[in-house]
């Protein structure tokens, strides 16, 4: 298995783009069928982030820590025994 975590805060404008590409990642065929766990840790959200994850095969969870550590950690536990990725920023900063 493959996990992968990414993290957002207040990231409506962009999540749907990184979950597209994030998914035609994980159905690439060099992959051979390995299952790949998608999970959107939406920490401390005021905006519609939230709304952004939904019609995506994805698991998306809220928390309220404003701590990337808390997603880090979620990694850690769904890429036990396999692959993790992490995804730490998704949009440029101005």
């Amino acid at each position: 298995m493959i996990g992968v975590v990414i993290p957002a805060h207040n990231e409506e404008r962009c999540l749907r783009a990184c979950l597209r590409s994030v998914l035609v990642a994980a159905a690439h065929p060099q992959l051979d069928a390995e299952r790949v766990y998608i999970e959107v840790v939406l920490d401390s959200c005021s905006d519609r982030s939230h709304m952004s994850a939904d019609g995506f095969p994805v698991t998306d969870i809220d928390v309220q820590a404003r701590s990337v550590g808390v997603a880090r950690a979620r990694l850690d536990f769904r890429a036990q025994g396999g692959i993790g990725c992490y995804l730490s920023k998704l949009a440029n900063s101005a």
